[in-house]
């Protein structure tokens, strides 16, 4: 709902967002913050120019911001460095292993759920790795 195919657009969608988030005290959740927090680019053409702005625009509403901003993203090599400079912590999730996997699946069940007779837990536990259920 943020990004647009309309030059100017995100921007001013990224400028509504944090100006809502510092009148209400809101902490700012970016999931697959890649897409927006991308990283800055040769300038070949018109997009390439108009795309770095974007970013370089959040990167200053992020500078300004007071408040909490949290980002989500599998492809932590996609955001601009710029981003990192400003960050006070970065937390990488290790993908489970074996034991970590066997906690997932066992505290998938609960009293309405329970797995079907036929499943094998332990084969899923030893050969389908997932880091959610």
């Amino acid at each position: 709902m943020v990004v647009s195919k309309y030059i100017g657009e995100t921007e001013k969608n990224i400028s509504r967002v944090f100006d809502m988030a510092e009148s209400k005290n809101w902490i700012l959740f970016f999931d697959e913050a890649d897409a927006l927090f991308g990283k800055r680019s040769n300038i070949s053409d018109a997009h390439d120019r108009y795309a770095n702005q974007e970013v370089s625009f959040l990167l200053q509403r992020m500078e300004e911001f007071d408040g909490l901003v949290i980002l989500c993203s599998n492809f932590k090599k996609n955001i601009d460095e710029a981003f990192f400079r400003r960050f006070q912590l970065v937390l990488d999730f290790q993908f489970p292993d074996t034991q970590h996997r066997y906690i997932l699946w066992q505290n998938s069940k609960t009293d309405e759920f329970a797995y079907d007779e036929a499943i094998d837990l332990d084969y899923l536990i030893q050969h389908c790795e997932c880091t959610s259920l």
